[in-house]
């Protein structure tokens, strides 16, 4: 949100003003109060061509709004597209409910394990006992899919933005489909021999 102003003052109380009536209509759009917040603040004085007395001031205010759904995401660039002082300067995603999905890709990669330590206690008649288990991270990435379709924005983004740096290409996140994995090791020992084993 970027207000200008002969006054610094007026170009603050401008900015607020803005903001206050932005979080109202977004509120009003069904977006809640707690999801809505200033980020960051900036204030800078312009001056002309020859000047040395800035001849106005300009402030900007980033607000950070979490989304959940296209209807807010929606209501978003309606009340940005209304007014010339506001764009919509990047979306950012993050799952919500990533510590579920990161215990359910561990379960699932120790139920992998357990089929293949029962898998090696029949075939070779021992009995395994786990000693140790080395947990990787849980990484997450986009899709194959969503990965293409995200080279395909960045692209576009490059060519109007030659100043894009590496960190804001393509990464891990994405709002389309994400994997999850997670790579475990378990050590087991054998602590007896099965009947009829070897």
């Amino acid at each position: 949100m970027t207000t200008e102003e002969p006054r610094l003052s007026a170009a603050i109380a401008a900015n607020g003003s803005l903001r206050t009536q932005t979080a109202a209509k977004l509120t009003a759009a069904g977006i809640k109060a707690d999801n809505i917040n200033n980020s960051r603040f900036s204030m800078s004085p312009q001056y002309g061509w020859f000047g040395k007395t800035p001849t106005s001031f300009k402030v900007v205010n980033r607000m950070a709004i979490a989304i959940f759904d296209e209807s807010e995401l929606k209501a978003v660039a309606t009340v940005a597209d209304e007014s010339e002082q506001m764009q919509i300067s990047e979306t950012t995603f993050e799952h919500t409910n990533k510590d579920e999905f990161r215990t359910m890709v561990k379960k699932q990669a120790l139920d992998k394990i357990l089929a293949q330590k029962a898998l090696y206690e029949d075939r070779l008649g021992v009995t395994l006992e786990p000693v140790a288990v080395r947990d990787s991270a849980v990484t997450q990435r986009a899709t194959a899919g969503a990965q293409m379709l995200e080279e395909v924005i960045v692209t576009a983004r490059k060519a109007r933005d030659s100043y894009l740096s590496p960190s804001q290409e393509v990464g891990g996140s994405s709002f389309d489909e994400v994997t999850y994995e997670a790579n475990l090791v378990v050590d087991f020992r054998v602590v007896g021999a099965t009947a009829g084993g070897p």
